[in-house]
């Protein structure tokens, strides 16, 4: 009996088979990058719809696309010593630690704890890093600013009482 024929067809057939799954497993390629892509998406906005706008004072003005105010947005999970540096930031200069945790209540953030508990807490919080040279510098008695701002520039610190 001659084989060669039938050899010959299942070769061809097998070859076919072959490219068909390297096409296959070119479209699972590009198929799982995309679903990587929207769950990246998901992830995202989930994160998203985790925050919440604090402040929002936005002001339209004559103009289409112009639009003057603040607009905060704070992370539930945002950390006491995060919130400061956003305080911090927004100001653009030291302050002191009650103008820090006046900021930080204005926020609207940590409504559980008192003035008195927020201020303990950051204090301490704030002091250490500083004294490691992390995140915070100390200018004054109670007076911070944020580590990576210059250290030779002058500021004028006015206290509100």
């Amino acid at each position: 009996m001659d084989y060669e024929k039938p050899k010959a067809e299942a070769g061809a057939e097998m070859a076919e088979v072959d490219r068909e799954i390297a096409g296959l497993r070119s479209k699972l390629g590009v198929l799982e990058a995309r679903r990587e892509a929207l769950s990246n998406l998901v992830g995202t906005y989930n994160r998203l719809s985790q925050l919440r706008t604090v402040t929002g004072t936005v002001t339209a003005s004559a103009g289409p696309a112009f639009v003057k105010g603040t607009l905060t947005v704070v992370s539930p999970t945002q950390s006491l010593t995060e919130l400061a540096a956003q305080v911090l930031r927004e100001a653009g200069k030291p302050m002191h630690i009650k103008q820090i945790v006046r900021g930080i209540q204005a926020k609207g953030v940590r409504t559980d704890q008192t003035y008195d508990s927020l201020r303990a807490s950051l204090v301490s919080s704030i002091h250490r890093l500083a004294d490691r040279g992390e995140m915070f510098r100390r200018k004054g008695q109670g007076v911070y600013a944020l580590i990576d701002w210059p250290e030779d520039q002058s500021y004028l610190i006015v206290m509100d009482k």
